[in-house]
């Protein structure tokens, strides 16, 4: 069962752009988003976002999640 709390921390990536950003927006550490994030990914066993340089993009499959991830939070 996927957990709403991961959704959050995912969207929150996705929009501000940063782990910092979002962990800034979520009232929480850094290291926390990290590491929701890599659960997420554990859990659905896809890569979301490719790190490079510090730096995170959003992968097809991050897109269409997010897209998805909207929609779920914001019927919530």
């Amino acid at each position: 069962m996927l957990k709403l709390t991961p959704l959050k921390f995912f969207c929150a990536v996705v929009e501000g752009g940063t782990v910092a950003h979002a962990a800034e927006r979520l009232f929480c550490v850094p290291s926390n988003v990290t590491m929701r994030l890599r659960e997420l990914e554990e859990q659905m066993n896809v890569t979301l976002f490719n790190r490079e340089r510090n730096r995170l993009y959003v992968t097809p499959e991050g897109r269409l999640l997010y897209e998805q991830a909207r929609e779920i939070l914001n019927r919530v």
